[in-house]
This record gives C-alpha cells, sequence and structure tokens, in this order.
C-alpha cells in the first residue's frame, strides 16, 4: 500500500488576478483554471472550501474566499466531471485520517505554506477519488 511518503510534488502554483473590480477577478480566476486543467489533464479535482468558522462573521475575506471557491469549482466541473468539493474536515476523512494529519501530510509535499489545504485537498483526493 502507498502512503504520502510515495507521493511527491510534480507542480504547484497559485492563482492570481491583476483586477481591482470582484467580478472581473473571478472571471480572471475561472481562465486560469480553466488553462491549467487543460493543460495538466487531471483525472479529477478536490478543491478545499473553507471550513465553517466558529463565530459569524460579516467580513469581506471569507466572503470572497467562497466566492472564489466557487469559481474555482465552476470552471473545474465543466471540464472535468470528476471535480469535488471539500472542508478540510472531510478532506482528513477520504484521506482516511483527520484534518491535521492530511494537512501534515501536505505541508511535506509543498514549498510555500499557503499551499497546504490545497495539497491536502489533492492528498484526500489520491486516497478517495483514484479509479
Amino acid at each position: 500500500m502507498r502512503t504520502s511518503a510515495d507521493i511527491r510534488m510534480v507542480t504547484e502554483f497559485e492563482v492570481s488576478t491583476m483586477s481591482d473590480e470582484l467580478p472581473n477577478q473571478l472571471a480572471e480566476v475561472s481562465r486560469a483554471v480553466t488553462g491549467r486543467i487543460q493543460s495538466l489533464e487531471p483525472e479529477f479535482v478536490v478543491v478545499r472550501r473553507a471550513d465553517m468558522p466558529p463565530r459569524a462573521s460579516n467580513a469581506d475575506g471569507p466572503r470572497v474566499r467562497l466566492l472564489m471557491t466557487g469559481a474555482v469549482v465552476a470552471a473545474s466541473r465543466l471540464l472535468i466531471d470528476r471535480t469535488r468539493l471539500r472542508t478540510g474536515r472531510e478532506c482528513g476523512s477520504a484521506y482516511g485520517k483527520d484534518k491535521a494529519t492530511v494537512d501534515e501530510a501536505a505541508g511535506h509535499l509543498v514549498s510555500n505554506r499557503r499551499l497546504v489545504e490545497a495539497a491536502a485537498a489533492a492528498l484526500s483526493g489520491l486516497v478517495a477519488d483514484r479509479a
């Protein structure tokens, strides 16, 4: 049986935008994700969404993240039927452990700490979504 020690990161990237207006940012992210998916041709896509906060917030940051996540999932789903959306807890469960364990394993795969959640989503897919 393979473990996370058998997995290596081939490519890692961030998706950014140049626009100041949110609708344009969402469109840019969607186009960037579409391009990456078309060039990488993955078997499946797993996107990690924000966990439920312990206390509701009216801050724009969490709302923008949810909108960006929606743009990524929509672009992914248009190209890849096997697109999954998971919370951190769901990523841990799909990985066969818990959120902290999958995040720790993911942290060993990426050079940029901001990509740990994405790597954890990928690990969950490698365990739960491979054909």
